[in-house]
């Protein structure tokens, strides 16, 4: 199955829209994410499958010794506009599958290069999380953004 799904991935994992490289420093799988490298028109059922797989992917690049069973995500939003904003009940799903069948997975999200079009999005986003999760989530500067994520990857 899942080299039926990397076949059906392959253009968006190769643009490096979404993908698992890496660990952190606390052997956490990140997941890379690009929104502005999203195909318009905004495809919901196809996004969704891809996340699901790339979260699958995390899991399966976890410690064997099972010492660390969260992941963090990476979010690039160079680019990423206004034009580009994915429907709301996208944003609703995605939440879902993650609160419903990944729960307490997320160590953490970096987000850099957030601009307007991010930022209008975050406030719609931020108020359908649990406090909890939101405190796991963190905006980066450019002048930050190199210190910080030196501190989270070797």
């Amino acid at each position: 199955a899942n080299k039926l799904l990397l076949h059906e991935f392959k253009e968006e994992i190769q643009k490096g829209k979404v993908y698992v490289r890496g660990h952190d420093r606390e052997m956490r799988p990140i997941i890379h994410f690009r929104p502005a490298l999203e195909r318009l028109p905004f495809d919901c059922p196809s996004m969704v499958q891809l996340l699901i797989y790339s979260l699958e992917r995390a899991l399966h690049m976890m410690p064997p010794d099972k010492s660390q069973s969260r992941f963090a995500v990476l979010v690039d939003c160079k680019d990423f506009g206004l034009n580009r904003l994915p429907p709301i009940s996208f944003i609703r799903e995605l939440i879902t599958i993650m609160m419903t069948h990944y729960p307490m997975r997320l160590g953490y999200v970096r987000i850099v290069n957030a601009g307007k079009g991010f930022n209008f999005m975050w406030k719609i986003i931020e108020n359908m999380l649990q406090d909890r999760t939101k405190n796991k989530v963190s905006f980066l500067s450019e002048k930050e953004m190199c210190r910080e994520l030196l501190k989270d990857i070797p």
